[in-house]
């Protein structure tokens, strides 16, 4: 298992040692790292964020430390001991031999280099394109994808507590995003009508139910959607430079006809 496999595992707080309640409001299955980047982070999670920002810095120094011709990571064992939210259920998971750890430094490395953002491979392709038609300065680039990718996790964390299996039940909705059955078309389509070309991926996502889409596949879907619509761009690039919370583009280009639990909730997400 590599890092970033391991961070897209559904967070337990039950296999880490903090208490449940600090695991967003309803103590469901949300990714620890997506969760304290996330816009809304609650204020109970100030100590977990610190800890786990720190935690990364451990990660930081076992890359630029790391020896590709050696099979442990040295300095970085003995803190890796102690950090709570690492992956228990691998105890052993900087030792198992330079293979393993080279692909976990190696990711480690691509992300703080710049090399990976906090999308997968394809919704960043896809978002930087849009980013060139739209004339965004590439020195800009970086701090627009964060933003980005703050806002999705805001509105994942507003349809579905951020997880992939949450089902609406008086409706089709599902997935992290809550893509009702007719609109997985209509979005595929969108996506396509602003650039996007990988046509076996879009296959793919057709194919597939909102349940067992990657992260990857689910980004791309909800942001192709939103690009799409007449009047997006403005609404994107406030959310992009940090000028807005996004709170109106979520009623006009996503969630388009909120009940008041959903009001009621975007309130609380987008403070």
């Amino acid at each position: 298992m590599g890092f970033f496999d391991w961070l897209g595992k559904p967070f337990n707080p039950a296999e880490q040692d903090i208490p449940a309640e600090q695991n967003g409001a309803t103590g469901q299955n949300i990714n620890p790292i997506q969760h304290i980047t996330a816009q809304n982070a609650r204020a109970n999670t100030a100590g977990y964020q610190e800890k786990a920002q720190a935690e990364q810095s451990v990660y930081r120094d076992a890359r630029n430390n790391f020896n590709p011709g050696s099979a442990e990571l040295g300095p970085l064992t003995p803190e890796y001991a102690n950090m709570p939210y690492a992956p228990k259920e691998e105890p052993g998971f900087w030792g198992q031999g330079a293979a393993l750890v080279g692909e976990a430094t190696q990711d480690i490395g691509d992300w703080f280099s710049g090399n990976k953002g906090p999308f997968g491979e394809e919704t960043t392709s896809y978002l930087e394109n849009r980013f060139t038609k739209m004339g965004i300065p590439k020195d800009q680039w970086e701090s627009a994808i964060n933003n980005l990718y703050n806002y999705s996790q805001t509105v994942r964390g507003i349809e579905s507590d951020n997880n992939p299996m949450a089902a609406a039940g008086a409706t089709s909705a599902k997935g992290v995003y809550q893509f009702v059955d007719g609109s997985v078309p209509v979005a595929g389509q969108r996506l396509q009508n602003t650039g996007y070309q990988n046509r076996e991926n879009i296959d793919s996502i057709m194919r597939t139910n909102p349940h067992d889409w990657t992260d990857d596949q689910a980004d791309l879907m909800f942001y192709g959607n939103m690009f799409a619509q007449t009047g997006s761009d403005d609404a994107l690039k406030n959310i992009m430079d940090g000028s807005d919370f996004g709170k109106q583009a979520y009623y006009d280009y996503h969630h388009t006809k909120p009940d008041s639990a959903t009001k009621t909730r975007a309130t609380e997400f987008f403070k």
